[in-house]
């Protein structure tokens, strides 16, 4: 039970955070670059705001990407303009796939850019070269 209530607070949380989204989708890529290589604590580094926090810049940054994404089905390789290439690219359906998110089994790929190490991960499932979902895959603590 504490699961579910967990997974539908950060289904809120992502949906009202992501509703938010001021400036441009350049400014959000911008962004999420300028962060992605930042060890924040759960890569080894010291505790950064901008990078671990709920909220916090670079989370911010990949809800608003993940929003524009799937309300414009971008192509695959729009997603990587804007974040760079993914840090894990899974087969589907598979295994892992399945572990990320159940219900992404009928999709060709699901590729995960990490927020907070594999703590916490963006999945943008990628069907026929666009993206058709994006799922997130938290630690649940």
């Amino acid at each position: 039970m504490r699961h579910v209530i967990f997974w539908l607070l950060a289904a809120a949380a992502f949906c009202s955070s992501a509703s938010e989204c001021p400036g441009r989708v350049d400014d959000w890529s911008k962004s999420f670059l300028s962060l992605r290589s930042v060890r924040g604590h759960f890569d080894g580094g010291p505790w950064t705001a901008s990078v671990d926090r709920w909220g916090g810049e670079r989370h911010q940054a990949m809800q608003c990407l993940a929003r524009h994404a799937t309300t414009e089905a971008a192509a695959a390789t729009q997603i990587t303009q804007w974040m760079g290439p993914p840090d894990e690219r899974l087969s589907c359906p598979s295994a892992a796939c399945q572990a990320f998110a159940a219900d992404v089994a009928a999709a060709g790929e699901l590729w995960v850019y990490h927020w907070r190490g594999q703590h916490d991960r963006l999945g943008f499932v990628i069907t026929r070269g666009r993206v058709s979902a994006a799922t997130w895959a938290h630690a649940g603590e």
